[in-house]
């Protein structure tokens, strides 16, 4: 592909049998992740992290699969499930996709291990830094959430809950709840954790590239390849089957 300040055309080539698996999922991350979960697939729940850092989650109280924001996520019924990711020197930002079922009492979607850094969850209606109150939550509704040191909470790529302290420091992240109380009955999908704090561009770009990615793409028109090149045959089929002695019998392939 090629870009400039604007922007970048990437061009994707597909249907070659014989093309090598070339992905490199922790190639994706800069060095300031310290931790993605993608909660996938739906189906089987997987708490592996998608960085070179191997920060895979704890599942305690067993939360399952979900259908999610982006493909699978996890679900917590709100009593006594929760994560928990290995101790951390620092993150200054933390975020990810969130659909509450309960917001009665404070149900608790992140928790630094020692406290109340990193502290957000809901309280009766409303997003809730532990304290600070923002604008209201639908149940059942999809939001993105992103916790920024230095700025506050972002709802949706909009900032929500002004100048509350976002950081982890020396500590664990609990994700669901802490393992005492206050824990959080909904689904959670793409967590991801930072030792910087995020720009409001970046907040809003991921909001947008996940939530409503048309927004950030565009895409052209399909263009067919030209030249000699032998077809990867998929299926053959013979007509008449079965055939008698002395027939004709007609094949056909499909490519």
């Amino acid at each position: 592909g090629s870009g400039n300040g604007s922007g970048a055309t990437i061009y994707m080539y597909y249907g070659s049998g014989s093309a090598t698996d070339g992905q490199n999922a922790a190639g994706v991350w800069d060095a300031n992740f310290k931790g993605v979960w993608h909660l996938k697939d739906g189906s089987t729940l997987s708490t592996a992290d998608s960085t070179g850092n191997a920060n895979n989650l704890s599942n305690d109280g067993g939360a399952t699969a979900a259908t999610g924001k982006v493909d699978g996520a996890s679900d917590f019924s709100g009593s006594s499930q929760y994560m928990a990711t290995p101790s951390y020197a620092s993150l200054s930002t933390i975020s990810g996709w969130m659909r509450f079922d309960d917001t009665n009492g404070y149900p608790k979607v992140f928790r630094g291990s020692n406290g109340s850094n990193g502290c957000f969850g809901a309280s009766y209606g409303y997003f809730e830094r532990c304290g600070p109150t923002g604008s209201a939550v639908t149940l059942g509704t999809w939001y993105y959430v992103s916790i920024v040191e230095g700025a506050g909470v972002y709802v949706n790529g909009t900032l929500d809950i002004e100048g509350t302290s976002g950081a982890i420091s020396s500590e664990a992240l609990y994700i669901g709840g802490p393992p005492y109380s206050e824990w959080f009955n909904g689904q959670l999908d793409e967590v991801r954790v930072s030792s910087v704090s995020r720009s409001a561009a970046w907040v809003k770009f991921e909001y947008y590239n996940m939530g409503q990615s048309d927004q950030e793409m565009s895409w052209g028109v399909e263009q067919l390849q030209s030249g000699n090149f032998a077809p990867v045959v998929s299926a053959v089929s013979a007509s008449p089957n079965p055939v008698e002695a002395g027939k004709t019998l007609t094949f056909s392939a499909t490519w």
